[in-house]
């Protein structure tokens, strides 16, 4: 398995777009899909804070990307639907913030608003691009509407990613050809795609290339992320869409 990266334009991605990849018709090769949008918060508790980043999520989102909770529970499609105010905590935002004490049903501030917090994730240590425990997760909803500051899609919450499993690892390929063709039918692409799709291996190769490069993700790139791999007996497929045109713009400045 691999982890594949499809990279398109800024905004085109919405919360139907990652319905729409569910339709049996379409897309019978994708198993689930967990949209996420991403944003940077100060998170105070008390006398305590610290600065994160901040992921809208939908419950799929702990099996998907293999999230578990230590202490507490998960977001729950109810907190989805109705915009709640809840937040669950990567392991080492709740202990810069709480020390040793759960900090299971208490209250934060997020970006001057109370956020209750709901559960704990287990630590999941270091990642390429930062840590999995430096974070905190709030329903997606909450963090368009609260948080984001954006501007809807002809009236569509925006997301930056829509993870994305197949339903087995020898449905990869037409799950990520069926993806393709949702993605365009519902932006009317009829020339070239705004999005590409990269295989695991290539992007480790990329990295490997460009290893003593500083190399940024910004929140706000919109993204569509399908991950093809083996967690277990589990084949988890990845797709990621993000910018084409401000990551070249990236890497420019960067003199890559």
């Amino acid at each position: 398995g691999g982890i594949f990266a499809a990279r398109g334009s800024a905004g085109t991605l919405t919360l139907e777009d990652a319905y729409a990849l569910l339709d049996p018709i379409f897309a019978p090769s994708v198993g689930s899909v967990a949209p996420e949008l991403g944003t940077n918060a100060q998170i105070v508790a008390g006398r305590e804070n610290t600065n994160t980043r901040v992921v809208g999520v939908t419950r799929e989102y702990q099996f998907v990307r293999n999230f578990p909770v230590s202490s507490g529970s998960f977001i729950t499609l109810g907190q989805v639907l109705n915009n709640s105010e809840v937040v669950v905590l990567g392991s080492s935002v709740a202990e810069t913030l709480f020390g040793n004490r759960d900090p299971v049903g208490q209250n934060v501030r997020l970006s001057g608003r109370r956020f209750e917090v709901v559960g704990v994730l287990e630590s999941q240590g270091g990642a390429a691009f930062g840590s999995f425990d430096d974070q905190a997760l709030v329903p997606i909803t909450t963090a368009f509407y609260r948080l984001s500051g954006r501007q809807t899609n002809q009236g569509s919450v925006r997301v930056d990613t829509i993870n994305v499993t197949a339903k087995d690892a020898e449905s990869m390929d037409n799950a990520i050809g069926e993806i393709s063709t949702v993605l365009r039918l519902r932006h009317r692409i009829t020339a070239e795609d705004d999005f590409t799709v990269s295989s695991q291996q290539e992007t480790i190769e990329a990295l490997e290339e460009t290893t003593n490069t500083f190399v940024m993700f910004l929140g706000g790139i919109a993204g569509i992320s399908l991950l093809v791999g083996g967690i277990g007996i589990m084949n988890i497929m990845l797709v990621s869409v993000t910018e084409r045109t401000r990551e070249i713009g990236i890497r420019k400045a960067m003199g890559a």
